[in-house]
């Protein structure tokens, strides 16, 4: 299959993840026999993820069709990788939601953003969308994605405290901030990212999740610390890659 066509499928379980996610999580008053009730989409967030689930349903067969008649007609595949990844970028842009001065993202789709630590996290949350949508800017040159990347990185620094690991916690958060920074050249972000970090380093002492593990101890925090000696090379460790503007 090609980038395109896995965006296909891509976009398909977004849509239908939008509206089964609600009804598994209100299970208790979500009735089968009537599933287009209009008592049950009263709820903010149901009616929300129903109206996200809509709007799948009227794109998703014009967006199949594009791509599919763009491959029959031999299309350049770069061109028709490149739209259909675009396409599936924005879907997940749209399940954001306001919060504080930035954005997060639900950890399930159809769910409402919760005030758990996951969510400014970057294996679930709002810093690993920062790595997105800066690479999104960077490869599209759309502003709207470098307002994104402010966003989500205002919704990883202002987000529930966490422990201090790569993985779930401020020292990958710290990263998030970093990859901004050198994104836009704004030194508030580098100056946010040593606040992460110490906070990082604090928390790391009194509870780390594996000790000596790169991305659940002390490894990736100490890491970090030596990064920030040369921000201009920091890069989260076996994901990104050394930063050229």
């Amino acid at each position: 299959m090609t980038v395109a066509e896995w965006c296909v499928f891509l976009s398909l379980m977004l849509y239908l993840a939008s509206i089964a996610a609600v009804k598994w999580l209100r299970s208790g008053r979500f009735d089968n026999a009537k599933p287009r009730d209009p008592a049950f989409y009263q709820d903010p967030i149901a009616a929300r993820s129903l109206g996200a689930h809509q709007n799948g349903i009227e794109s998703f067969p014009f967006f199949a069709v594009a791509v599919l008649l763009a491959e029959f007609r031999a299309c350049p595949q770069n061109l028709i990788n490149e739209l259909a990844v675009l396409f599936v970028i924005v879907q997940l842009a749209g399940l954001g939601s306001p919060v504080g001065r930035g954005m997060c993202w639900p950890l399930e789709v159809g769910a409402a953003v919760s005030d758990s630590p996951l969510v400014g996290s970057w294996c679930n949350g709002a810093a690993g969308f920062v790595h997105l949508w800066t690479l999104a800017h960077s490869l599209l040159d759309d502003e709207r994605f470098a307002r994104l990347a402010r966003q989500a990185a205002w919704g990883a620094y202002e987000s529930a405290p966490a422990g201090g690991d790569l993985c779930c916690g401020f020292a990958g958060r710290a990263y998030s901030l970093l990859r901004l920074h050198q994104h836009t050249g704004e030194a508030q972000w580098l100056a946010r990212a040593r606040l992460l970090a110490d906070r990082a380093a604090a928390s790391i002492q009194s509870a780390s999740l594996r000790r000596d593990s790169l991305y659940k101890g002390e490894i990736g925090v100490a890491l970090l610390a030596a990064e920030l000696d040369r921000p201009e090379y920091a890069c989260m460790p076996l994901f990104a890659g050394e930063y050229r503007r």
